[in-house]
């Protein structure tokens, strides 16, 4: 997806944190954008565009400012998908002159933004690549959703002597998987393969990463969306990585 010439998810961040603090605090995704939108006054022209894929720039922009909020500690995850403020949020007051305090989006934010705006057959295809980057074998999706969810199996190759069978799910949503999802998920692989592996462009909850790890259970590798960034990083896959240099002030002190 093209990333507009000039984002402006700043705006959206402080309408986001006014949406929920008139809301009591919290509120659906289809509400925070729906009283976005009003308050904001965005005309029809701007909501009319899209990316390739079809979706709405509009909306891309106040899902990455959400997601912005989250990692600045303003909002908060829930299991459910609602929007809701921390302590912090709650507090915080962004004026017409504050948009600068929110820091610019960086490559992660980012990069989980391309991947949640990806049509389903293009976050098909590209889980498919980072599996099979990451030493994954024989990969077969067996199951698509209309959401773009997938799920299949594979062929995990340690070194060349050791090699596992593996199901996995990739899911493209900004919900937090539960207790629930794992377990389910664990009940699909008894005598189907040796482990399991849950990939999401959202997160867990604390209970559900320490359902992954039940000593005595099969095993289920979890991946946020913070984690799969560092998959993206670590293979340089849609990533270019630079150099740069940072000033040593202490180095200069004994020359000044």
């Amino acid at each position: 997806m093209k990333k507009p010439a000039n984002p402006t998810f700043p705006r959206f961040c402080a309408a986001i944190i006014d949406v929920l603090k008139e809301s009591g605090g919290s509120a659906s995704p289809t509400e925070v954008i729906d009283l976005v939108i009003d308050n904001l006054n965005i005309p029809e022209t701007e909501l009319e565009k899209k990316s390739d894929a079809g979706l709405s720039y509009v909306k891309n922009q106040i899902y990455w400012a959400r997601f912005r909020l989250l990692k600045l500690g303003y909002l908060d995850l829930s299991q459910k998908g609602v929007w809701s403020l921390t302590e912090k949020g709650a507090r915080v007051n962004f004026g017409e002159n504050d948009e600068a305090k929110i820091p610019d989006i960086d490559h992660k934010t980012e990069l989980l933004g391309i991947l949640r705006a990806l049509p389903a057959e293009g976050f098909d295809r590209i889980c498919q690549r980072l599996l099979r980057e990451s030493g994954f074998q024989q990969v077969v999706v067996t199951r698509r959703s209309a959401s773009g969810d997938i799920e299949g199996h594979g062929v995990m190759r340690v070194n060349p002597f050791i090699s596992f069978n593996a199901l996995f799910q990739c899911k493209r949503s900004e919900a937090t998987v539960g207790t629930a999802h794992i377990r389910d998920f664990r009940a699909a692989i008894m005598g189907r393969a040796d482990r399991g592996m849950i990939l999401t462009t959202g997160a867990f909850t604390m209970e559900a990463r320490n359902e992954s790890r039940r000593y005595g259970l099969p095993p289920v590798e979890i991946i946020d969306g913070e984690k799969l960034v560092e998959v993206f990083e670590w293979l340089q896959l849609g990533l270019t990585p630079r150099q740069i240099y940072i000033i040593d002030q202490r180095f200069f002190d004994d020359f000044r």
